[in-house]
Formats: C-alpha cells, sequence, structure tokens
C-alpha cells in the first residue's frame, strides 16, 4: 500500500481515509439489500461511491494536466488504468451468470456488456433481471469515465482559470434541472430516469468540483465548518428527516444538499485532524474493506442469490451474516489474485511520462 504521505505520478497522495469511505459507502448497500430493505442509507452508499469517484478522476486529470501532461496521454493513461481496475472482475462475474444463463440474463445480456444496465432499468422501470439491477451504477460511473475526462481537459485548453470549476458546478446544476424537470410519475416509479448519468451527476459533481477547489488551493483552516453544516443537512435528509423541511423536498433539493454532505465528508477524510480522521476512518479494518469494496459491492447481488432463493429468502441477520461473509471471502480472493496482479500493469500507463525513474503504483 503506497504510504499516505507519498504523492503519485499525478501529484495526488494516497489516503487511507478515502477506503475508510468506501467501506462506509459499501456497508450502507450491504446493510439495505441483505438485511433491511427499508433502509435509508442504502441509495446514499451508492453515491457516496460516486461523489468519491468524481473527486479522484478529478483530482486527477486536474494533477496529470497541471504538470504537463498532453490530453492524448492523459486519455490513454485513465482509460487505460480504468479498464485494468473495472473491467476483469466485472466480465468475469458477468461471465459466469451468462454462462448460466441465471435469472435469464441472456435475454438483456448486451446491456450489461455495454455497461448500459442503468439505461435498461430506465426503460423498463422495473430491477430485472434481478442479479443485474446493481450494475446501474457501476454503467453511470463507465460513462462518466467515458465522457468527463474530454468535457474537463477541453475546458482546461482553454485557458480560462475558471472554465474547470464551472464545468464542475454545471454539473450539479444540470442533475437538479434533469431530477426537477422529471415527472411524478418517474419520480414515483423505481428504477426510472434517475438512474440515468444525468441525474446522478449531482454527486459525481460535489466530488468533481471540491476536487477543483482543492486544486486551486482554497482550502484552509475553515474547513471544519461547512464540513460539520454538511454532514448534518445531508444526514438529516438521507435518513427521512426531510418531512421537517417540506420545502427543500418540494424543491427537489435533497439529493444535492446530501452530495455536498459526502464532499464535506471527503474533505474531513482528506484534511481534518488525524488524530480524529484516522481512528475513524484510516483505521486497519476499515481500510482493508475499502479496498476490496469494488469487489464487495460487485459480487454480493450474485452471491445472494445463488445461495438463496430469491422467492423464499429474507433479509434479516442470517443473510446478512451468510451471503455478506461469503462476499467478503470472494471480494478478498478476488483482490489478491485478480484484481491486484493485474493493477501492477498501470505502471506501464503513466499519466506523465516519468524522467528516468519509474513511476510507483498510482493510489487510485
Amino acid at each position: 500500500m503506497t504510504d499516505s504521505t507519498a504523492a503519485g505520478p499525478t501529484g495526488i497522495a494516497y489516503s487511507p481515509e478515502i477506503d475508510g469511505l468506501r467501506a462506509l459507502a459499501v456497508t450502507c448497500v450491504l446493510i439495505g439489500h441483505l438485511y433491511w430493505l427499508e433502509f435509508p442509507l442504502t441509495g446514499a452508499g451508492v453515491r457516496l461511491f460516486f461523489c468519491i469517484s468524481g473527486y479522484l478522476i478529478t483530482h486527477i486529470l486536474l494533477s496529470a494536466h497541471a504538470r504537463g501532461a498532453s490530453t492524448g496521454q492523459i486519455l490513454q493513461a485513465f482509460w487505460t488504468r480504468r479498464v485494468l481496475r473495472i473491467f476483469p472482475p466485472y466480465y468475469l462475474a458477468l461471465g459466469i451468470a451468462l454462462a448460466l444463463d441465471a435469472y435469464a440474463i441472456r435475454d438483456t445480456a448486451w446491456w450489461h456488456l455495454t455497461f448500459t444496465t442503468n439505461i435498461l432499468l430506465a426503460l423498463q422501470g422495473e430491477w430485472e433481471p434481478v442479479i443485474t439491477g446493481h450494475l446501474w451504477s457501476l454503467a453511470v460511473e463507465e460513462q462518466f469515465y467515458l465522457l468527463w475526462p474530454v468535457t474537463l481537459l477541453f475546458a482546461l485548453r482553454r485557458r480560462n482559470p475558471h472554465m474547470a470549476g464551472l464545468l464542475c458546478a454545471g454539473l450539479i446544476a444540470g442533475a437538479v434541472a434533469w431530477n426537477l424537470a422529471l415527472s411524478e410519475a418517474h419520480h414515483a416509479r423505481e428504477p426510472g430516469l434517475g438512474l440515468l448519468l444525468m441525474g446522478q451527476l449531482d454527486a459525481l459533481g460535489a466530488g468533481a468540483l471540491l476536487a477543483w477547489v482543492e486544486a486551486r488551493g482554497r482550502l484552509g483552516r475553515w474547513w471544519i465548518v461547512p464540513v460539520l453544516a454538511l454532514i448534518v443537512i445531508g444526514l438529516m435528509l438521507s435518513v427521512g428527516l426531510g418531512a421537517i423541511l417540506p420545502a427543500l423536498a418540494v424543491k427537489g433539493l435533497n439529493g444535492p444538499l446530501t452530495c455536498l454532505a459526502f464532499a464535506g465528508l471527503i474533505l474531513f477524510a482528506r484534511h481534518g485532524p488525524r488524530g480524529v480522521a484516522t481512528p475513524l476512518l484510516g483505521n486497519r479494518l476499515i481500510v482493508w474493506l475499502g479496498r476490496r469494496s469494488y469487489g464487495i459491492y460487485l459480487y454480493h447481488i450474485y452471491i445472494a442469490n445463488t445461495l438463496l432463493d430469491a422467492d423464499e429468502a429474507a433479509p434479516g441477520w442470517t443473510t446478512l451474516l451468510l451471503c455478506g461473509g461469503v462476499t467478503i471471502v470472494a471480494a478478498a480472493l478476488s483482490w489478491r489474485y485478480l484484481e491486484q496482479p493485474l493493477l501492477q500493469w498501470r505502471t506501464h500507463f503513466p499519466y506523465v511520462a516519468p524522467r528516468g525513474v519509474a513511476p510507483g503504483l498510482q493510489a487510485v
């Protein structure tokens, strides 16, 4: 594991506390899917993942650009490294499901193979096939990875120091406008049009905006005030206490406020006092889970529907402990024997050409 104080080729220091946030996010998802279907923070866990992705990806792109890397080299390195990170576990799990034709998955195979599951779910308005419903969020991320680097790097070439920041803020504004424009019928239907990339840009944009502000050196010791305020507001809205502020709920501000709270959590993880942030988010167990959170998220639905009869299984402690335990073991094996070995190849695709020294492993 890269030392937390050492910066990689893009100038990004590895932060174990970010992995701690990933562990928190995937725990919310496991509880919601395996223990309590009405758990109010299930969706928040997914959107915390989005916010972290927006932050890290934008940070990488801004850092590589600031160090003089060409647009072509940045895009080549970025997309190649994303393929090495995302594709192998994804297509392994999906390939097994397709080989078994579990839940008639072959009927919708091309949607999942092309990372467009979110579009399928939005069009059909139901979580079918059940073992692929969770892939919608990975589809959103891959679509963001495809479009955002090109858009951001083009903005950076305009030589307007504020263009990138306006673009990041525009992601949030666009998502708010999109979600407000959806009809009540679409809001009531789950899944619906909110699963499309446009509907999730507030979470991705909040992370991206934080990365831009950080890159501009605008973060000072004042960070504690907005962090605490945003965390309190976001958690209130996340757990359903938005009824206390019905005007906010009607105006569709629940989502963006929650995402800003997530940005506050990232800010705390990266820049908060080490004596507080590290024990909470950087302890060994939490970081261990966070490093394997992708596998945990990816495999848990497949495993739950393999071990249990979907018509008879009920969420609860038994389901959580059995399926969650097997999932963590599977994710650990995947990390050790599939993901980590392939990630070694990232050293061959640096964002910035090394000057006589081979680049080290990236933190992301």
